[in-house]
């Protein structure tokens, strides 16, 4: 190698030295090579994408589940039937009322919840009621029922999409449905929207049952 290359190849090192990421955290070299192919240096650097999720806020999670003793197509017929709704989503302390139906996917409903007493429960609608715009995003009998959740409100704390995802595991005889919300807005209090969940499943649970 003639000393000019070898100047040449040395200068181009330093440039490497010097490269540094497209984007801080995303994007990297590894594998840097300097060679000569006809006299000309050239450089070649593998780029990786670094896996690492981003830092950003955490997703709410809640969730309950109970045994019910009933086949799981009758546990997912309930979910899909609108007087069936009306009877055993309300929780404890509320009543229920449907004011639109559409029960398939891309479908959904509008369900009012009042509060029998309002006083020591403020609602996130009105003073007395929560009013939730819900879709069906998808359908999946006798396994699965996925909701998207909006409630109506001008409190910004109950903004935003909640996910209800309604699982259905046939188990012992009976059926084990887990409920799981994800992104609950942060004005909804954990402990309570639990609890409101257990108590809907409660429901069910004595809806379904004394039906069979």
């Amino acid at each position: 190698m003639s000393a000019e290359a070898v100047h040449r190849q040395r200068s181009a090192r330093r440039s490497v030295r010097r490269l540094r990421p497209h984007r801080q955290g995303s994007y990297g070299t590894k594998g840097i090579s300097v060679f000569l192919v006809g006299g000309r240096i050239h450089i070649a650097a593998l780029c990786v994408v670094d896996p690492s999720p981003r830092i950003g806020p955490m997703r709410r999670t809640d969730s309950a589940r109970r045994m019910i003793a009933a086949p799981p197509a009758i546990v997912y017929g309930a979910l899909v039937d609108r007087e069936s709704i009306e009877a055993w989503l309300p929780p404890d302390g509320m009543s229920g009322r449907v004011e639109r139906w559409d029960p398939r996917p891309g479908g959904g409903f509008r369900m009012v919840l009042t509060y029998l007493d309002a006083a020591d429960n403020p609602g996130k609608t009105s003073a007395a009621t929560d009013v939730v715009d819900v879709g069906f995003a998808a359908l999946v009998p006798p396994e699965r029922v996925l909701q998207r959740a909006v409630f109506e409100s001008d409190d910004p704390s109950y903004a935003g999409t909640m996910t209800m995802t309604w699982n259905l595991t046939a188990k012992g005889g009976g059926t084990e449905v887990t409920v799981t919300a994800t992104d609950v807005p942060p004005g909804i209090d954990r402990a309570a929207h639990e609890a409101g969940i257990a108590s809907s499943l409660a429901n069910l649970a004595s809806y379904v049952e004394g039906s069979l």
